[in-house]
């Protein structure tokens, strides 16, 4: 259950954005940006930890704002490809809730009272422009919603191996979905398809364990 380091100054984005190449859009792809940086293809997708144990459910979950969460049980897999991390086991002890898109504009507005997307006016986009700093607010505030504290939910980011762990879905390939670049159009939105702009979360083909966007539309 590996967590990064306890302190620094730079945070991790993880996945392909609507402006990323088709390499940067595979599982392993990685990056580091100052806590506070915001931009347009910059977005995210939480964890929801339980009080107690998760049961084995086969469907997504919802939650108080409409946030649809999938199960992921525990495993172990490869982490890493060699161009941006050394090839090593990771092991997962703690079975989770991730969300099933990424955050999008309504939702993030319902628990934060404003849109800092520069693609306004598309609720059912990705959230965007928000830096780590917000990322985290955001997931104390959910957390503290009357509702979600009742039932004992606390939300987070997740973790780069509980990440990487999810996008690929139990697959050792290039891609969730195989080794071809030719199919990441059914699966993302990036630089060869977006329009230079997001796309509602959703729109294209999830992975094998439910999961949209997690190579495209924005970082998270």
């Amino acid at each position: 259950d590996p967590t990064g380091p306890a302190s620094g100054s730079l945070r991790v984005f993880r996945g392909g954005g609507w402006k990323s190449s088709p390499r940067n859009c595979r599982p392993d792809n990685r990056g580091k940006l100052a806590e506070v940086y915001r931009g347009n293809t910059l977005g995210l997708r939480v964890v929801r930890t339980l009080a107690t144990k998760p049961t084995k459910a086969v469907v997504p979950v919802l939650n108080s704002i409409g946030m649809r969460f999938v199960p992921i049980s525990t495993g172990t897999f490869t982490m890493g490809e060699g161009k941006t991390a050394t090839p090593h086991k990771v092991t997962l002890t703690q079975e989770f809730h991730l969300g099933q898109y990424e955050v999008t504009q309504e939702q993030y507005e319902k628990v934060m009272g404003k849109n800092p997307s520069k693609f306004k006016g598309k609720q059912k986009n990705p959230v965007e422009q928000v830096s780590w700093t917000d990322a985290v607010e955001f997931c104390r505030k959910l957390s503290e919603l009357p509702a979600e504290k009742s039932a004992g939910h606390v939300y987070r980011l997740p973790t780069e191996a509980e990440w990487e762990y999810a996008c690929r879905a139990g697959t050792t390939t290039k891609y969730s979905f195989g080794d071809s670049e030719s199919e990441l159009g059914d699966y993302a939105w990036y630089v060869k398809n977006s329009g230079k702009t997001t796309h509602p979360v959703g729109g294209k083909k999830p992975n094998a364990w439910g999961l949209y966007d997690m190579h495209g539309n924005v970082w998270e």
